[in-house]
């Protein structure tokens, strides 16, 4: 998940930086790595569904978006597991 930095950076900033940000995210949507985003309700950000091997590869990806290598969004990067609930047994 990620958030704007708002307070460090101004409007004008952020739209500067969406072209090679939205390119980059494209990239790694053809790549398979980010299977979903979403915009935030709650707040100016996204939210990502990434698939990778783990959790260091996943943050090396976010890692690669302009918007996280630049400082301008702060971004959490959380681990998951297959949810058994449904499985029988």
């Amino acid at each position: 998940m990620s958030v704007r930095r708002s307070d460090a950076f101004t409007p004008d900033e952020f739209a500067a930086a969406g072209p090679a940000g939205g390119a980059r995210v494209r990239e790694l949507h053809g790549q398979g790595v980010i299977r979903r985003i979403w915009h935030r309700a709650d707040s100016i950000g996204a939210c990502f569904l990434l698939e990778s091997s783990d959790a260091e590869a996943a943050a090396a990806a976010v890692a690669s978006l302009p918007m996280a290598r630049d400082g301008m969004s702060d971004f959490t990067v959380v681990a998951l597991v297959l949810y058994r609930g449904f499985s029988a047994g």
